[in-house]
């Protein structure tokens, strides 16, 4: 190993040895299933209920609950961040939704709903053009355009085992 990677590893022991915990966030005795940071302000996370709960960082308080009851017709299951800042939501109810957040008014908008797949969805992933990808168990990947008027499946690949 070289004097320079050396000190890189050595660099890095040094800050993970003076992480110490500031913090512990614990809703209703439920399993925590994601957890992210948004805006350099606030914590997501998702607890197993499916409430989303975002907390300030700052202040390590809640600062607002999303109830999934009003954003899908069952549990959500993931929650991704996209680079404009809006929120996909993902859930048992065969449906992604892009949700844009008020944090200051605590208030939130469904933008566009991603239907087509016809069991639940599990997860969502922003590729580097821009596009939408979901994952669920009918066991197929669909990609999304990235033009928030015209949200169209682009491609479906089918068949993954």
């Amino acid at each position: 190993m070289s004097e320079i990677e050396k000190k890189k590893e050595e660099e890095k022991e040094s800050f993970f040895s003076k992480l110490q915990i500031c913090c512990v966030i614990k809703p209703k005795n439920n399993n925590i299933y994601q957890v992210f940071e948004i805006a350099n302000k606030y914590i997501l996370i998702l607890p197993d209920e499916g409430n989303i709960e975002i907390y300030e960082i700052k202040l390590w308080k809640l600062h607002m609950r999303l109830c999934p009851d009003l954003i899908h017709e069952d549990r959500i299951n993931r929650v991704t961040e996209l680079k404009s800042g809006l929120l996909v939501t993902t859930s048992s109810d065969t449906t992604a939704k892009i949700l844009k957040i008020d944090y200051d008014n605590k208030e939130y908008e469904i933008i566009q709903t991603l239907e087509g797949h016809t069991y639940d969805v599990w997860m969502c992933l922003e590729l580097s053009d821009g596009n939408l990808a979901t994952c669920s168990d009918d066991r197929t990947i669909r990609v999304w355009s990235n033009n928030p008027e015209t949200k169209m499946t682009l491609k479906i690949i089918n068949n993954l085992t």
